[in-house]
């Protein structure tokens, strides 16, 4: 499955929907424009999991069933309290704004003896590519 900013849900089906279950973000009405619909400001993956924001969580649970865990922060307007949920997780490491991710983000963060390392960039996952 494909989370995918529902502004380009159909430009996603074209180019993947044959080989992926496309899914529209959820669209937060409390985020700006520009970013109310990045799957990442709402929604964080650590490993097998995520971890939403309170407002998203009905939605979520249809397409992730048992996999979405509620957090508890909820996403004002403005940085930073619109990143809550954007952090990037990369086998052992992951990579945030701390003093502003949510607790249950760092408490799945823990569990899983993921080291949360803090960087000054708030929008870390969205502002990063992961290549192999």
């Amino acid at each position: 499955m494909l989370i995918i900013d529902s502004k380009y849900k159909d430009f996603a089906e074209k180019l993947w929907g044959k080989n992926h279950e496309i899914t529209p973000s959820f669209h937060h009405e409390n985020l700006q424009t520009p970013v109310s619909d990045h799957p990442d400001m709402t929604l964080a993956q650590i490993d097998d999991i995520f971890v939403c924001c309170p407002e998203s969580y009905d939605y979520y649970m249809r397409f992730l069933g048992d996999k979405v865990i509620p957090g508890k922060t909820r996403l004002l307007p403005n940085y930073p309290y619109d990143i809550a949920y954007n952090v990037l997780v990369y086998k052992n490491k992951a990579f945030g704004r701390a003093d502003f991710i949510d607790n249950t983000v760092k408490e799945e963060l823990k569990k899983r003896n993921i080291e949360l390392i803090n960087v000054n960039q708030g929008y870390s996952k969205c502002s990063c590519a992961i290549t192999e």
